[in-house]
């Protein structure tokens, strides 16, 4: 029987949260497929290590440190041309393609929310030289590197090696060197990118959506993808932003896709640890905004009884880490009004 798995990559504390919501996420589909989760064993202690390996939303856990860790060679490309620094060791996917004990997987960024069931990904056709992935919103000649399907294969992840250590990646990072050996290195290779429809790497950021297309696709988005810097676990308070659209993208609820992302990870629980106790120890709580603090504090203070029914609502924000502002788009409420009625 061919095994199949879903992998995701962590390779720092810090998106331990869209790593567990990533996987909750896929079992409110109804996938029984196993999940599995390589690690970075420099970067995530052996504390939090032993609290996802019996978290029970991973079937398997693999540690990977130095030297299949592999940084980028490119810094000027990653840091001056994509400006996004902390992605300087996703490269380690390659590795990907060294776990032959697999017949296929699917690989999501730990930062991507299924809404829909994908399991049938695992049925398309392709060979071992073949990658399958969406077109990127950036520039659609190029897959995305976010959400894809592999066949795992000695002799590809030593050419993948071997293209790491002699060639660059022209945007420092992962998608540009998978996109240089599996679609631009000739034309013969092109024919090796199976391409995805875009619904199943759906990225979203402040920047730029597509609000008529959005709109029309909306229920047959099955992968949403929250590319750029504005995490949602580092980003509470884009919950109730004009500046992103709401549609029915989830048990007929009108939301946006922030607020899709909090209404599962709320669900998220390990053993006696919250979802909340969660951010907390993985560093992604946000400082309270002045105004909300004032507020939280006033309706305390007079709270007849003395308890502070408020208080998980306020641990939110309760580290020093700061909250990202927004950059979105500030849309008007007559907008607003219409696409929430949608």
């Amino acid at each position: 029987m061919a095994k199949f798995a879903y992998i995701t990559l962590l390779l720092n504390t810090g998106y331990i949260p869209g790593a567990l919501n990533l996987a909750h996420s896929l079992r409110k589909t109804g996938s029984t497929v196993p999940i599995v989760l390589l690690y970075s064993s420099k970067n995530i202690s052996l504390e939090l290590v032993n609290t996802l390996a019996g978290s029970g939303y991973f079937d398997q856990l693999i540690p990977i440190d130095a030297p299949s860790i592999l940084e980028s060679r490119d810094t000027y490309n990653l840091n001056v041309l994509l400006q996004r620094y902390e992605l300087s060791e996703t490269l380690t996917k390659i590795n990907l393609w060294s776990l032959t004990e697999f017949d296929k997987l699917v690989y999501l960024d730990s930062d991507t929310l299924i809404i829909k069931p994908i399991d049938h990904l695992f049925d398309i056709e392709c060979s071992e030289s073949t990658i399958v992935a969406s077109p990127d919103c950036g520039w659609p000649d190029l897959f995305n590197s976010g959400v894809f399907m592999l066949k795992p294969n000695d002799g590809i992840y030593k050419k993948l090696l071997e293209t790491y250590e002699t060639q660059s990646s022209f945007d420092g990072a992962d998608q540009g060197l998978l996109n240089e050996f599996f679609n631009l290195q000739s034309e013969q290779n092109r024919t090796n990118w199976h391409r995805l429809p875009f619904v199943y790497n759906c990225t979203m950021n402040s920047n730029y959506e597509y609000l008529p297309a959005f709109l029309r696709f909306q229920n047959d988005i099955h992968v949403l993808h929250f590319i750029g810097t504005q995490k949602p676990w580092k980003s509470r308070g884009l919950c109730d932003s004009l500046g992103f659209l709401k549609a029915n993208l989830y048990n007929g609820k009108s939301q946006n896709v922030y607020e899709l992302w909090w209404s599962l990870f709320e669900e998220v629980s390990i053993g006696d640890l919250d979802h909340i106790t969660i951010l907390r120890k993985t560093g992604n709580l946000q400082p309270r905004p002045y105004s909300e603090k004032f507020i939280s504090e006033h309706h305390h203070h007079d709270d007849d009884d003395g308890n502070h029914d408020n208080d998980n609502n306020t641990h939110y924000f309760e580290s020093a880490a700061p909250a990202e502002p927004s950059s979105a788009p500030q849309k008007s409420a007559f907008r607003e009004k219409f696409i929430t009625a949608v």
